[in-house]
């Protein structure tokens, strides 16, 4: 499956990703990296004050926690580790800008990947070990038994709680956009930790829009947005 047809197996763990409204700012939404002419995006500038969403794309009308969120396209890097014998595929989202003011920057890309290893006592079947999740300049580590939320499929998108499912259910933080397997909406702060805001006011499946992270030319320059798909893909053995 996985050298056979990367994608089909980009799919079996893609993502749900979710977003939130704080104070109901409309976020940042992710959006194509790659223009109409082919060229990379020349994103955005970054607000000057708290208005996350500012000369992003519109995450669609909301109704709602779970409104469903217009579509954005998800680039994904199949990748086999030969010192833990594992396959491990990242999913990768662009984002025109990040922040606010002096602590913000123009581009910004955010990732998970899922970890595959051989299913215990098996030669030549494979199971979701792990998730990893982009934090600002480092990464998160869950356990796939540890993720808060996962499921099988769209008709389970409300389902809170359930384990060891297909695909993970990511919180994408409202300022930063760090990746986050959790809800936290007590709090309204910008803040590059735990307390940043997210929430579950749109929703969107990677699966239904998933494209070869090679389409991004290594070469183009997203400033201090470093984390493109295939350079994420380069160094995910470290992970």
């Amino acid at each position: 499956m996985f050298t056979d047809d990367p994608a089909q197996a980009a799919r079996q763990s893609a993502p749900f990703w979710f977003f939130g409204r704080s104070l109901n700012r409309v976020p940042c939404y992710p959006e194509s990296a790659i223009t109409s002419n082919g060229g990379p995006n020349p994103g955005t500038a970054v607000p000057l004050g708290p208005n996350p969403g500012e000369n992003c794309p519109s995450p669609g009308s909301w109704t709602g926690a779970y409104s469903p969120g217009n579509p954005f396209p998800t680039y994904f890097a199949v990748k086999y580790c030969s010192g833990d014998d594992s396959w491990r595929i990242n999913y990768n989202l662009y984002f025109s800008h990040d922040g606010m003011g002096s602590i913000g920057h123009r581009h910004d890309w955010e990732w998970v990947a899922a970890i595959w290893k051989k299913c215990d006592g098996s030669s030549d079947q494979w199971c979701r070990n792990r998730l990893v999740r982009s934090f600002h300049k480092s990464d998160k580590n869950n356990d796939w038994s540890g993720i808060q939320n996962t499921i099988n499929g769209k008709d389970e998108i409300r389902n809170l709680g359930d384990k060891n499912k297909h695909h993970p259910l990511i919180y994408v933080g409202a300022f930063k956009h760090a990746m986050f397997d959790t809800r936290k909406t007590s709090t309204n702060v910008l803040g590059a930790d735990e307390l940043e805001f997210r929430s579950n006011d749109w929703w969107y499946f990677s699966q239904d829009n998933l494209i070869d992270g090679n389409m991004v030319n290594r070469n183009w320059d997203f400033g201090e947005a470093k984390s493109t798909p295939m350079s994420v893909s380069d160094g995910l053995c470290e992970k």
